[in-house]
């Protein structure tokens, strides 16, 4: 349920969660966990962050939330608050979690700012292994898609090379290196590619940004229908 929706996420294995909440009191990796009860029965939970930072997010930093009612939202605000206040002398509370929860869309109906999320730097080593290993989901989208069943090539050029997608009735049965030319469906840099089959940038703003991107004009709805725009939350595992 916490990243439902989302396009990338990390998984917090019991061993790490163990880890991250017996640290001392002086690591900046120690979180402390929180259970939400009504009526001495759990309803979500809320992780902060051990220690404040004093180079930034001044105050209570909430790093993960299930809390899906909203007075268990509010009450887990209130609890942020008051570390905040009585424990480190601030006044603010960062929620570094995904943008759209319940407990985001409480504080910014509260009125919260929005900031701007931090992107990390991904690097795809085995282009044609990563699309084959994310078939699956490129074939759940299609088969939600106007495409549905869908027989076709789909030509990528990354420029220090290029690849071809292959689909047989909505399935996804080969990803191979190409060496054709011309007549790609979608062409950028390499380090660009990902942000497209990531889902940090559309195939539009990809196409405003850099003048060296290319997609061509029939292929484009098949391709925004693989790989949409999404949101992705990778947390910090330590």
């Amino acid at each position: 349920a916490l990243v439902k929706g989302l396009c990338v996420a990390s998984v917090l294995t019991s061993a790490i969660w163990r880890y991250q909440d017996t640290q001392p009191e002086a690591s900046d990796d120690r979180k402390l966990t929180y259970l939400v009860e009504r009526d001495g029965r759990p309803v979500g939970y809320v992780r902060l962050r051990g220690r404040q930072n004093h180079d930034w997010d001044r105050g209570a930093q909430v790093l993960e939330a299930y809390l899906p009612e909203q007075d268990a939202c509010l009450a887990a605000l209130h609890l942020a608050k008051r570390i905040a206040l009585e424990e480190r002398q601030e006044q603010t509370i960062h929620l570094l979690i995904p943008f759209e929860t319940p407990l985001t869309r409480l504080a910014a109906s509260l009125g919260a700012e929005r900031r701007r999320g931090y992107a990390w730097y991904v690097r795809v080593l085995d282009r044609a292994r990563f699309l084959m290993a994310i078939g699956p989901a490129l074939e759940r989208r299609l088969a939600a898609s106007s495409f549905a069943g869908l027989t076709c090539r789909v030509a990528l050029n990354l420029y220090e090379e290029a690849l071809a997608l292959h689909f047989d009735q909505g399935r996804l049965v080969s990803v191979t290196a190409t060496s054709q030319t011309s007549g790609f469906d979608l062409a950028c840099p390499p380090t660009v590619m990902p942000m497209i089959w990531l889902g940090y940038r559309s195939v539009g703003e990809v196409l405003d940004s850099y003048p060296d991107a290319y997609c061509r004009r029939e292929s484009r709805p098949v391709i925004e229908a693989l790989f949409p725009k999404r949101d992705s939350w990778i947390s910090s595992l330590l």
